[in-house]
C-alpha cells in the first residue's frame, strides 16, 4: 500500500502461501468432481444381464445339466429297483402269513390283470398272491386275493427261474419244490443286476445275478 492509502500493484497478487493453497486445491476440486460423476454414471447405468451373460448363464445350466443327468437316471433306477425287491418280499411274506392262518396252500404268480395268472416267466407286468382253495395253482373268483402287485415302475425287469412261473407256499410256511431264484435288472445293465433266491424255508436273500441270467433279464430274453 502506497504512502496515500491507495493498493498497489504488488499488494493484489496474492501471497506464495496463498498461491500454494489454491494450486493444491485445484486438483483436488477435479478429482472429486470427477469421482462424483463417475458415480452419477455407475448409477444411470442399466442393470439388466447383457445377450453374452445370458448365454452364459444358458451354456452353464446346460453343462451342469449334462453332469447330473445320467447320476439321476441311474438313482432313479436303483431305487425303482430297490422298490421292486421290497414289493416282492412283502408278497412272500403275506403269501407266508396267510397259508398259515388258512391252512392252506398260497399261490404267487404273475399277473397283468391283477386277478388271474399269466403264463411266462416275466413278472415285470405284475402279480398276485391268492389262497388255493380247490387245490389246481390257478385262481378262481371265489379265492381270495392276498396280496397285487402293479407294472414295476421304470425300466425294471423281475424274471423267474425256467419253468417255475408260480411259486407255491405251503400251509405250514414253506416254499414247496426246489429253490427258486428271481433275477432283477433296470437300465443300469446286466452289471447291476440281482438274484432273489427263495429257499424252501422261505427265507429270501440277495446276490449278484448269473451273468447269463443278467443278459437274459436286461436284454428282455
Amino acid at each position: 500500500m502506497g504512502r496515500d492509502g491507495a493498493r498497489t500493484e504488488t499488494d493484489a497478487l496474492p501471497s506464495p502461501l496463498t498461491r500454494l493453497r489454491m494450486s493444491a486445491a485445484i486438483p483436488f476440486a477435479t478429482s472429486l468432481f470427477a469421482r462424483r460423476r463417475a458415480r452419477k454414471l455407475a448409477l444411470a447405468r442399466p442393470r439388466g444381464f447383457t445377450l453374452l451373460d445370458a448365454l452364459l448363464g444358458m451354456g452353464l445350466a446346460i453343462l451342469v445339466f449334462g453332469f447330473a443327468l445320467p447320476n439321476y437316471r441311474a438313482a432313479m433306477a436303483q431305487s425303482h429297483a430297490a422298490s421292486a425287491r421290497s414289493a416282492m418280499t412283502m408278497t412272500l411274506y403275506a403269501a407266508m402269513r396267510d397259508a398259515v392262518v388258512h391252512n392252506r396252500d398260497a399261490v404267487v404268480c404273475p399277473s397283468a390283470d391283477r386277478e388271474t395268472c399269466a403264463g411266462g416267466i416275466d413278472w415285470s407286468d405284475g402279480w398276485i398272491a391268492f389262497i388255493d382253495l380247490n387245490g389246481d395253482r390257478e385262481r378262481s373268483g371265489s379265492e381270495p386275493l392276498v396280496h397285487r402287485q402293479s407294472k414295476l415302475s421304470g425300466d425294471v425287469r423281475l424274471r423267474s427261474t425256467q419253468g417255475r412261473p408260480r411259486l407255491v407256499v405251503q400251509a405250514n410256511g414253506s416254499n414247496a419244490g426246489s429253490n427258486v431264484t428271481f433275477t432283477l435288472c433296470d437300465r443300469r445293465g446286466p452289471t447291476k443286476a440281482l438274484s432273489l433266491v427263495l429257499a424252501n424255508s422261505g427265507r429270501l436273500r440277495a446276490q449278484p445275478a448269473r451273468p447269463g441270467a443278467a443278459t437274459a433279464c436286461a436284454d428282455g430274453g
